[in-house]
């Protein structure tokens, strides 16, 4: 069989069901064995800190695969959306599925972060024996992480502006 990436932006908030069984009819058609869903995993990772990839699988013989490359495997994962529906309806018609999900922080989670995806596609091409030019999601990722830190910082100034008092009096021209 053939591996086959499929790449989307957003989740549908409808007819999920629908989708997955005309994309699932398109991998069969072309005799795909194995699909790939890659998603997002909200934990309490700092944003500096390396991003983990989690896991899951179909089948145990792929929860194997996914532990030689060292994916974070938790015993049901929940995986909300179409990353999970894709799972479970491939596991339905007999099709093996994986879905890679790369660590992002939770109080980070209305920015793009590229070093998760870094992440993942870091597993992802390694699992499927393929190269990818990963330069520009890199330099993406340094960029973000520079605008992280900035916004770190300032939210790190504007708190203890709000919620600390100095230990000694002030002029004026001090504050």
């Amino acid at each position: 069989g053939l591996n086959s990436p499929f790449i989307g932006e957003e989740q549908p908030s409808f007819k999920g069901y629908e989708l997955v069984n005309c994309v699932l009819d398109v991998a069969q058609r072309l005799r795909v064995a194995r699909v790939y869903s890659c998603a997002a995993a909200v934990t309490r990772v700092h944003h500096s800190e390396e991003m983990k990839v989690w896991g899951a699988a179909t089948t145990s013989k792929l929860v194997d695969e996914l532990n030689k490359h060292n994916v974070v495997l938790r015993g049901n994962l929940r995986i909300a959306g179409l990353n999970g529906l894709i799972l479970g309806m491939a596991e339905e018609r007999g099709m093996d599925g994986i879905c890679l999900l790369g660590e992002v922080p939770a109080y980070a989670t209305q920015i793009a972060n590229p070093r998760a995806s870094l992440a993942v596609l870091g597993i992802l091409t390694k699992m499927l024996g393929i190269t990818i030019d990963l330069t520009e999601l890199g330099r993406l990722a340094e960029q973000v992480d520079e605008e992280m830190d900035r916004i770190a910082k300032r939210v790190t100034a504007e708190f203890i502006d709000q919620f600390t008092e100095p230990i000694w009096e002030q002029d004026e021209e001090e504050e």
